[in-house]
C-alpha cells in the first residue's frame, strides 16, 4: 500500500506542475505557434574594415581607401553642421546643427579641397 502511495505522489506533483503551466500560458494569452516579433532596424552602410593581423600580432583595421578615402578625417565638425560617417563610397552624411544647407555646403567643399582630388570627388548627403 505504501508504494502505491509514492506511486501517486508523482502522479499528484506532475498534474499540479501542468495545471501551473496552463494557468500561466491561459493568463498571458500565449496560443501555440506564435513567437515574438523580431525587432526590425534600417541597415545604414559604414565603412567597411577588414581587420588584418600585424607583424606584431595587434589587429589592424584595413579599409579601402579608393572607396573611403577621408575615413580617417571622418567625424569632423564645422559651424553648425556635423560629417559623422560614410554612407555610401565617396559620399559623406552630414548633420545640420544651426547651419544652413548653402552655408555647410560652401564650409564643407572648402575642407574636402584641402585634400586634393580624393576630397573633390566626394558627395554630400544632408540627414536629419
Amino acid at each position: 500500500m505504501k508504494k502505491t502511495e509514492n506511486n501517486y505522489q508523482l502522479v499528484w506533483v506532475l498534474l499540479a506542475i501542468v495545471v501551473v503551466m496552463s494557468v500561466i500560458k491561459i493568463r498571458y494569452g500565449w496560443k501555440g505557434g506564435e513567437t515574438a516579433p523580431l525587432p526590425t532596424t534600417i541597415p545604414v552602410p559604414t565603412v567597411i574594415a577588414t581587420p588584418t593581423v600585424a607583424t606584431n600580432g595587434a589587429e589592424v583595421l584595413k579599409v579601402d581607401e579608393t572607396k573611403y578615402p577621408l575615413w580617417q578625417e571622418v567625424p569632423y565638425s564645422g559651424n553648425g553642421f556635423l560629417i559623422d560617417k560614410y554612407v555610401a563610397p565617396k559620399t559623406l552624411a552630414v548633420q545640420l546643427s544651426g547651419a544652413s544647407t548653402q552655408s555647410a555646403t560652401k564650409a564643407i567643399n572648402a575642407w574636402l579641397a584641402t585634400f586634393g582630388e580624393a576630397g573633390r570627388s566626394h558627395k554630400i548627403v544632408f540627414e536629419n
